[in-house]
């Protein structure tokens, strides 16, 4: 099979566990492109987070980023899909997150500018407090995110306890119209991140819709992965690839088993089924 688009995600796949792309690995990926196949990275993170993995490739190619939500351009961030969780049901999901005490964030894309808005930062809370300093770049506070939200955000988010974030989600779910989903764990420790974005944005609609773009067809898609939220784009692309270091339930869906992502993993899923 001619596979002509490859969705790759990043963390846990594309990077090492010290957070790194290796020399085979970045060689193969700009031997794809070069040859004329369509590379994305398909990950959670926001652009300036991505920007930290692709910051100094000297080729270009498409973001997925925030789970599904926007696509954009490796280089410059130039916008080219933007799925929007609407106003009504971010101001409704803001006003419930804060009856639990949970202090949202706010991902927008907002007069040209990636940025993240906030209301303050509670120094109690750990995995908050790491998370919102890895981020000082684009961080914008405001006294009222409720009066923010005038227009529509790309994500809500929200960190705390594992208990407190699954109480909240089913609410969630059963009050706003929107993706309510948690990514888990956060930096190991005991505090978890809490998703939603809008309803049908997925990292496998986002691959099908720059297929579309492309003139691709579903038969000529490779996607790789190695965690829950990579499923569906793996079950959406012709061929799915699983880490080695995936879940097993990750990994028995898949058509092939690759190496971990310590051991190029990801260039040798290309370089099996692409070369």
């Amino acid at each position: 099979m001619n596979y002509k688009l490859i969705a790759i995600d990043i963390d846990g796949t594309l990077l090492n566990t010290q957070g790194t792309i290796t020399e085979r690995n970045y060689a193969t990926l700009k031997k794809a492109v070069a040859q004329g196949v369509i590379v994305v990275l398909c990950t959670g993170r926001s652009y300036f987070m991505a920007q930290k993995v692709v910051g100094g490739f000297d080729f270009e190619l498409p973001l997925v980023l925030h789970n599904g939500a926007q696509i954009v351009n490796s280089s410059n961030g130039q916008m080219i899909a933007h799925w929007t969780l609407d106003q009504q049901n971010a101001r409704h999901g803001l006003m419930l997150m804060k009856e639990f005490a949970l202090e949202p964030i706010v991902y927008d894309f907002h007069k040209g500018k990636h940025i993240l808005v906030y209301e303050s930062i509670d120094p109690t809370n750990e995995a908050y407090v790491r998370y919102m300093s890895t981020k000082e770049s684009i961080l914008h506070k405001t006294d009222d995110l409720l009066s923010y939200l005038d227009h529509n955000p790309t994500q809500l988010v929200a960190i705390h306890q594992e208990a407190i974030i699954k109480n909240v989600m089913p609410i969630l779910k059963n009050h706003i119209d929107a993706n309510v989903f948690t990514s888990g764990r956060l930096f190991n420790l005991e505090y978890w991140f809490l998703e939603v974005l809008r309803c049908g944005a997925s990292k496998a609609a986002a691959v099908e819709h720059l297929a579309k773009l492309h003139n691709i067809d579903q038969k000529e898609i490779m996607a790789i992965g190695d965690n829950f939220n990579d499923l569906e784009m793996m079950e959406y692309a012709h061929l799915s690839v699983a880490m080695d270091n995936a879940p097993n339930e990750v990994k028995a869906i898949a058509d092939f088993v690759t190496d971990s992502n310590n051991d190029d993993g990801v260039a040798k899923a290309i370089e099996r089924f692409v070369f």
